[in-house]
C-alpha cells in the first residue's frame, strides 16, 4: 500500500519521507506560496517521494501546467502529480472573485464541474507532455463524465462503499480522514469531545487499528494500492496516523 497525505507545508516533507509516506498532496490556497516553485527547490533526486499538487483548473491553463511539468521533469521526471478538483474556494476568496474570467471562484459548483471536463479535453491533447493527475469526484456523474479519458480518480472512502461507481479498469487513490484508535471505547471518548458539526466538516472516520488494517487489505483486494490520509491539521491526531504508516510500511518490508 502506498501512503500519502494531505500536506500545508512542504517542509514536512523530509519528516514524512521518514514515516515511509510515497507522496503528500499539497493543498491549494491562496493564502499558500506556490507549490511548484517549492517542488522545484526541494525535490531530492535521491528519492521517489511523489509531490501531488491540487489545481483549480480555471486557475491554470492546460498549456501552463505542461510547460510546468517539462520544467520539472528536467530536474526530476515522473515526481509531479496533480489534483484536479472543480474548486472550493473560502469565503475571503469568493469576496475577491478570485481568478478573472468566465469561471473563477465564485462561479456554481455546476459551472466549475463544466470547466473541469472542458479542461480534461484540452489537457489530453498533449498526450506525454502532461502530468500525472488524479480527479477528486464526489458523484457518478463526475465519475461517468471522466470515462471516456480513463481518468485516475480520487474518491472519499465513504463514497467508495456507499455508491457502486463504474471504476473498473481505473486507477483509483483513496482518501479519508481517519480518527485511529486501539479500541472502540477510545473511539467513543474521540467522538464525544468532537461536535456534530466537527464530523460533518472533515467527514471523519473513526477506526481501530484493526479495522484501518481490515480495510486496508479490502482496498488491496480490489486491486486499490493508494491512500490519501489526513489528520485535519491535529498533532495528535497526526503523530497516530503517521506512526501507524511507519509501522505498516515495516510489517509489509518484512512479509514481502
Amino acid at each position: 500500500m502506498e501512503f500519502y497525505i494531505f500536506c500545508d507545508d512542504i517542509n514536512e516533507v523530509k519528516e514524512l519521507i521518514d514515516y515511509n509516506y510515497s507522496g503528500a498532496l499539497l493543498i491549494y490556497n491562496t493564502s499558500l506560496s506556490d507549490f511548484f516553485t517549492q517542488v522545484a527547490r526541494t525535490i531530492n533526486v535521491e528519492e521517489n517521494f511523489k509531490y501531488m499538487v491540487a489545481i483549480r483548473p480555471y486557475a491554470i491553463s492546460p498549456q501552463y501546467l505542461c510547460m510546468i511539468n517539462n520544467s520539472i521533469n528536467n530536474i526530476d521526471k515522473d515526481r509531479v502529480e496533480i489534483n484536479l478538483i472543480s474548486g472550493w474556494a473560502k469565503e475571503d476568496e469568493k469576496e475577491s472573485g478570485g481568478i478573472l474570467g468566465e469561471v473563477n471562484d465564485s462561479s456554481s459548483k455546476i459551472d466549475k464541474f463544466n470547466y473541469l471536463i472542458k479542461y480534461i479535453d484540452v489537457l489530453e491533447k498533449y498526450d506525454k507532455k502532461i502530468p500525472d493527475y488524479y480527479i477528486s469526484v464526489a458523484n457518478e456523474l463526475m465519475v461517468n463524465e471522466t470515462l471516456k479519458h480513463k481518468s485516475k480518480l480520487l474518491i472519499h472512502y465513504a463514497d467508495y462503499k456507499d455508491n457502486s461507481y463504474d471504476i473498473k479498469n481505473r486507477e483509483v487513490m483513496i482518501y479519508s480522514w481517519v480518527v485511529l484508535r486501539e479500541t472502540e471505547k477510545e473511539l467513543d471518548a474521540v467522538r464525544t469531545k468532537n461536535s456534530e458539526e466537527h464530523y460533518k466538516y472533515y467527514r471523519l472516520q473513526y477506526f481501530t487499528y484493526k479495522q484501518f488494517n481490515e480495510m486496508l487489505d479490502e482496498l488491496k483486494n480490489k486491486k486499490i494500492n493508494k491512500i490519501l490520509l489526513y489528520a485535519y491539521w491535529d498533532k495528535e491526531e497526526k503523530k497516530i496516523i503517521n506512526n501507524f504508516v511507519k509501522e505498516y510500511k515495516q510489517r509489509e518490508l518484512v512479509t514481502i
